[in-house]
């Protein structure tokens, strides 16, 4: 019996290394050739009933995959970092900006009247992000450490959150996809601020035993760094409405009502740097309108179109959602969670980002897996496996890509309202 055991154990250890072997191999000649073989070894683990094979080896892949990109950014090693970065050289780039620009904040609360300079780069670094950000103000004394560390913690942290929510199940190869896939891996890339936020934010909607008031303050929090968690707050709102909680719905709106104020108070604070446009690595139902605008108005009449093309659009959607004759049923879960990053990812939806936000779909997905049939669960693969996408390629190429990654988008956004949609049916206001 021992024997048996033992056998079993070393013909399992040697398909799980060879396995790896082949994938890292695919990984070592080109990035995008990595991601296509990883999908379809999953795809046909699944059709040939051997998922379970994989589970096991999936959780490696991941952990490998940013491992390699890490210690390649602590080396400094552009080769191995240019390789892995989908196009995006700069090592840590939003973060070490952040970084500077802390820096600089401290500088500029102690020397008012001085030109300050952070690693060779004049005070301030940008303008951006939202006002409590502006107060964080630390006198870092080694840049790069810092912005090390931070990474460091971040890489953890996403892996640790991703397989906490998916747990030991039959779709950790898919989960695993998913944390691999180039919107997670421009993010760690970039390392934006968002990194933070959506590891904090995504924590505190998983965790049950959090109290709903401290939820709803450390969200508060989160807007006042960057807006876009604001549609987490709505999500709240309408959970508490469903389950007639008045104290609650108040709190929940209370954060919302002080940044409008502030806005009318310092209106200047929303001047931020031009949003994406390109279909390669944003989305967004205003990007969309940006790039329908280039793309086939040639920015003829006028700004005004962009509006015009998202507000038609948007219209058209929710004439199809809520029309009786296109029905769907997704069966999620009323839950805390899902109420929260349903609305976080809607108000990302209408306006304009780049492709590292999609993280938020890519833990929506993860969350949701046992209940969303194998078409959606592909369909929404392929999209974000396309975001990014390269740009170094033959032109007619880039537009195809462009206009079927749209088309993805606007599919998956349509698929977003119509949860969204049954969601809200269960509570009689909506009905």
């Amino acid at each position: 019996m021992l024997k048996k055991f033992l056998k079993r154990n070393n013909s399992e250890m040697i398909f799980n290394l060879a396995y790896l072997f082949f994938l890292f191999t695919t990984l070592a000649i080109d990035v995008y050739l990595f991601y296509i073989v990883y999908l379809l070894s999953i795809f046909l683990s699944y059709k040939l009933h051997l998922s379970e094979e994989i589970q096991k080896v999936s959780i490696a892949v991941p952990i490998i995959f940013y491992l390699i990109k890490y210690i390649s950014a602590l080396l400094n090693n552009m080769q191995v970092w240019k390789h892995l970065s989908l196009g995006y050289f700069d090592i840590f780039m939003d973060m070490r900006s952040t970084v500077r620009q802390i820096k600089c904040q401290y500088l500029e609360s102690i020397n008012e009247n001085t030109i300050n300079v952070v690693e060779n780069k004049v005070c301030p670094i940008f303008d951006g992000y939202g006002p409590l950000f502006h107060l964080i103000k630390l006198n870092i004394t080694n840049i790069n450490i810092a912005t090390n560390l931070i990474s460091f913690f971040c890489y953890s942290l996403i892996l640790y959150l991703a397989y906490k929510i998916i747990g030991y199940s039959k779709y950790l190869p898919i989960a695993s996809a998913l944390i691999v896939s180039p919107p997670v891996n421009l993010l760690l890339n970039q390392m934006n601020i968002d990194a933070i936020i959506f590891i904090v934010g995504v924590f505190v909607l998983y965790k049950n035993n959090i109290n709903y008031y401290i939820r709803l303050l450390i969200f508060s929090v989160l807007i006042f760094l960057k807006v876009h968690p604001a549609g987490v707050l709505l999500g709240f709102f309408i959970f508490f409405y469903k389950n007639r909680d008045k104290t609650l719905m108040v709190y929940s709106t209370i954060p919302l009502l002080l940044y409008v104020f502030f806005i009318l108070v310092n209106p200047e604070s929303v001047i931020s740097q031009q949003r994406p446009t390109g279909p390669h690595n944003a989305f967004g139902l205003l990007s969309t309108g940006q790039y329908l605008w280039i793309s086939f108005f040639n920015r003829a009449i006028g700004y005004r179109v962009v509006l015009i093309i998202c507000f038609f659009i948007l219209t058209i959607f929710l004439l199809l959602v809520f029309s009786n004759k296109f029905s769907t049923n997704f069966k999620i879960e009323g839950t805390f969670f899902n109420y929260g990053i349903l609305f976080w990812l809607l108000l990302n939806f209408l306006y304009a980002n780049y492709d590292y936000r999609l993280i938020l779909l890519v833990f929506f997905l993860i969350y949701n897996l046992p209940n969303l049939n194998n078409f959606i669960i592909w369909f929404s693969l392929i999209y974000i496996y396309l975001s990014p996408f390269v740009v170094d390629i033959n032109e007619s190429i880039f537009n195809f890509l462009g206009f079927f990654k749209t088309t993805l988008f606007l599919s998956t956004f349509y698929f977003l309202l119509s949860i969204i949609k049954e969601l809200l049916s269960e509570i009689k206001f909506f009905r």
